[in-house]
């Protein structure tokens, strides 16, 4: 039974012989390139080139319509639309529509409340997005916002194929605004198939009384996106202000971690401009921050609560342990989240997939002014009992609306010494208040100020930030000896060097000290040193030091300064300090020095013996250029010394800590993979790049430590799906993990080798050889299969060039000919009616 060669060849030519069936519009997707209370834009794709129509109105009949430009991506823009109502649309041309759908635009009314939702890093996990997909759907969300790699592969169309396929519900009912991340590529196939305002690269939209600004992390995070950006979030008196783009600030993400050049680039404008949330992706977890600014948790209102929402269905990556202190939730789970916003209310849930709400929380504010302190200081430092001083105090409106005349109250000890008038302030306007104080007695003094004392100004949730205070010390004329600095000298390249332990202590007093003694212990390795000191004038000081054979291990050296209490002092309680010194096993690069195991976080510390290799710099200081993953050479207009920030280096001074040797902490921010370095002379002028051997080197971070590991995992992983016997090369995998837990990243990068290319060898080298059994059988079956021959010639070839990952490509692709040719037996006349017949009766009828 079936149809037989010359029935399909029949049925074929019938359906393709019916108007548009292959021109059925697909991937319809909504977006917004103007106001959303007043427009939406519809976009589809066809097979072959069409007309561009979009038929709409208030119910099926529809009665309105809109056209655009011809072709096989369909945008068209529908507008003087009312706000706060549902539209139905369908899209297509005459003879090929789409189905009926809906949509509703967003309100006028900046009182009226909504839902949206934020999801991102979807990538190929096609059963979570579907899954989340459709919960946003249900949940009624007005729009949603993605934080970027949508899809693996931005360039590769199949990729959006199925991408599409798995939203079709949610994106033809609901606005999607994403914002663009690293696995896009910034490809032209990602910005054909949205319509975004502006340049689609960074963009803003109002909706209700919200302000959102879409950012990227993939372009130039200063220059035009960074002035775009401070003068957008200038223009909006928005109630809120929410930003979302790809790379985190603050994550705890164990692939990627925080950001700290977006951090730098950015941070600091959305301070100033109180922005409300940050949404972002790249690490695959969900985690939400505590109000943060400048890595240090602040009030509510101070700072912007980050929430990385990377769970859309991309393999999951873990929660680096410990988390900092501004991490209120971290979890490895596929998720999505929804923000209920009315006025000055919002709500928030974070969803597993199936619906259950695992972090929640909820923000209150109206537009109100928020009077601020912001620094209190007396004129001296130590002042005397009787001694007339003055009490400054600066502060600054914060909030949004202006706020009237206040009074400031000065206390002392608890109690009011003065009223103050404040002058009314404009939102940003800043102003400085003095009252006079004269001192009674010795001792120490508290000094409290409290703005806007009596309440005159409502400052709704903010009145909790009103209060600043300091300590003051009175005293007559006396010393202050402070231990100011601890150190251990040299390179402790190896367990068993001679180095120095320094210590400094300063007379931070008014007055000259008489002679004392001074501690200097080093806990655990039996080490204690007493030295005398005859004797410090105001602002002097004196080195203490003490030889030491260095041994592995962190030390803790401490100081104390009169400890038997000879020299009466303005303080006693801060002779005392310590200091973790940390003895490694050094990684030598040529005359450079890395240390094997790193503290995270902080700088790495580099040592440069110029004995081993010469630098060309003669001066006491010199600077090193160092780019980040990647060796860039300065602008030619690069000049004067000090700390030059650029696009992707730094300039920082090297120290010369003695005749031969040179020290320089580098940043190891979480996004940096490895350093590379160079040496400038000491001016900066990039005349001369010294570029001998052993004037640079590369410094490898934990990123591209985690990235060797994560290549090699993934080849085990790939293999063992393919029965290969992985066990040795998981050993050399757990190894490699314990010298990732160590911070040792050289040793790191010598345990993996080539094991990934060896493995990866093997996976490709099976998988060619079982393509091409299967395609013997397939031959001695009679199947054709003649071009998968073609195919393994190239494989056998890449093979042996050592490109492996074509080779499996092409390995793959045999063994899918060989099932398709197989599948097309007997199978596909059937399935293809199945197909045909119901649009061909369907069109037939028509």
């Amino acid at each position: 039974m079936g149809w037989g060669a010359a029935g399909v060849s029949i049925l074929l030519l019938l359906f393709l012989a019916c108007p548009g069936v292959w021109a059925e519009p697909r991937h319809i997707h909504l977006s917004w390139e103007s106001d959303p209370s007043r427009s939406v834009t519809v976009t589809w794709r066809t097979e072959s080139v069409e007309p561009s129509v979009v038929e709409y109105g208030p119910d099926e009949s529809y009665g309105l319509s809109a056209s655009g430009i011809p072709g096989e991506l369909h945008h068209v823009e529908l507008s003087g639309l009312s706000p706060s109502t549902l539209y139905h649309y369908r899209c297509g041309h005459t003879g090929s529509w789409s189905h009926d759908l809906n949509f509703t635009t967003g309100p006028s009314d900046p009182s009226e409340g909504f839902v949206f939702a934020v999801v991102g890093d979807d990538r190929s996990g096609y059963d979570v997005r579907r899954s989340i997909s459709l919960a946003i759907l249900d949940a009624g969300a007005s729009f949603v916002l993605h934080t970027g790699d949508l899809v693996s592969t931005g360039g590769e169309l199949s990729q959006w194929e199925r991408w599409f396929e798995s939203h079709r519900e949610l994106l033809s009912h609901t606005v999607m605004m994403p914002a663009i991340g690293n696995h896009e590529e910034n490809a032209p196939e990602y910005f054909e198939q949205f319509a975004l305002p502006g340049n689609e690269q960074w963009y803003s939209f109002d909706y209700g009384n919200v302000h959102f600004v879409a950012l990227t992390t993939e372009y130039q995070l200063t220059g035009s996106q960074l002035d775009w950006l401070e003068d957008d979030l200038a223009s909006t008196n928005a109630t809120w202000k929410f930003v979302y783009f790809h790379r985190p600030m603050y994550s705890s993400g164990s692939a990627h971690g925080s950001d700290l050049g977006v951090r730098r680039a950015w941070e600091s404008v959305l301070n100033r401009y109180h922005v409300d949330l940050a949404f972002c992706g790249h690490n695959h977890i969900y985690e939400r921050t505590l109000p943060v600014r400048g890595g240090q948790v602040v009030d509510a209102d101070g700072g912007i609560i980050h929430i990385t929402a990377a769970g859309g269905g991309a393999g999951l990556h873990s929660v680096a342990s410990p988390r900092d202190s501004w991490s209120a939730v971290a979890l490895s789970e596929h998720h999505y989240l929804l923000f209920a916003v009315k006025g000055g209310m919002l709500d928030f849930q974070a969803r597993l997939p199936g619906g259950m709400v695992f972090d929640d929380f909820e923000l209150r504010k109206e537009p109100l002014p928020d009077l601020r302190p912001l620094s209190i200081s007396t004129g001296s430092p130590y002042p005397g009992p009787g001694e007339r001083c003055t009490i400054s105090m600066s502060v600054r409106n914060d909030g949004q609306l202006r706020a009237e005349n206040s009074t400031m109250i000065f206390l002392v000890d608890g109690g009011v010494r003065a009223e103050v008038p404040l002058g009314a302030l404009d939102p940003g306007q800043e102003t400085t208040v003095e009252s006079a104080w004269v001192p009674v007695e010795e001792g120490a003094a508290s000094i409290e100020v409290i703005v806007d004392g009596s309440d005159e100004v409502d400052e709704g949730l903010r009145e909790d930030n009103n209060r600043i205070s300091m300590q003051a010390i009175v005293s007559r004329p006396k010393p202050d000896l402070v231990v100011s600095g601890l150190a251990c000298e040299g390179v402790p390249a190896e367990p068993g060097e001679r180095t120095k332990l320094l210590g400094t202590v300063t007379n931070a007093g008014n007055d000259a000290s008489g002679a004392f003694a001074v501690n200097l212990v080093l806990e655990g390795a039996d080490l204690e040193h007493v030295a005398q000191v005859e004797g410090l004038e105001p602002g002097e000081s004196a080195e203490v030091e003490v030889s030491w054979t260095a041994q592995a291990g962190d030390w803790r050296l401490s100081m104390a300064a009169d400890s038997s209490n000879d020299v009466d002092e303005i303080r006693e309680g801060n002779n005392w300090g310590e200091y973790l010194v940390r003895c490694r096993e050094w990684a030598k690069l040529g005359p450079a020095y890395i240390p094997r195991g790193l503290s995270e976080p902080g700088p790495t510390v580099v040592y440069y013996n110029s004995s081993e290799g010469d630098i060309g710099v003669e001066s006491e200081e010199c600077f090193v250029i160092w780019g980040i993953n990647g060796w860039e050479r300065p602008p030619e207009e690069l000049s004067g010394p000090g700390t030059l920030k650029l696009s992707r280096f730094s300039v920082e001074r090297m120290d010369r800590v003695n005749q031969d040797l040179w020290v320089a902490a580098l940043p190891r921010a979480p996004e940096i993979g490895w350093v590379d370095l160079r040496f400038s002379d000491h001016a900066l002028f990039p005349g001369r790049l010294d570029e001998n051997e052993g004037s640079g080197w590369q410094i490898p971070g934990r990123p591209w430590a985690v990235e060797r590991l994560d290549e090699l995992l993934l080849a085990i992983g790939d293999a063992e799906a393919v029965g290969i016997d992985v066990s040795p090369f998981t050993d050399i995998a757990r190894s490699a993990e314990q010298c990732l837990l160590d911070g040792d990243y050289v040793g790191l990068d010598v345990m993996i080798g080539n094991a990934t290319l060896q493995v990866r060898k093997l996976e490709s080298t099976v998988l060619l050889e079982r393509a091409t059994q299967q395609y013997q059988e397939a031959l001695r079956e009679g199947l054709d299969v003649d071009r998968a021959g073609i195919y393994l010639e190239a494989g056998a070839s890449q093979l042996e060039k050592g490109q492996y990952a074509e080779c499996k490509r092409l390995s793959e692709q045999v063994l899918k000919m060989v099932d398709d040719a197989r599948a097309a037996i007997g199978e596909v006349p059937l399935a293809l009616a199945a197909l045909i017949l119901p649009i061909l009766i369907y069109r037939l009828r028509r």
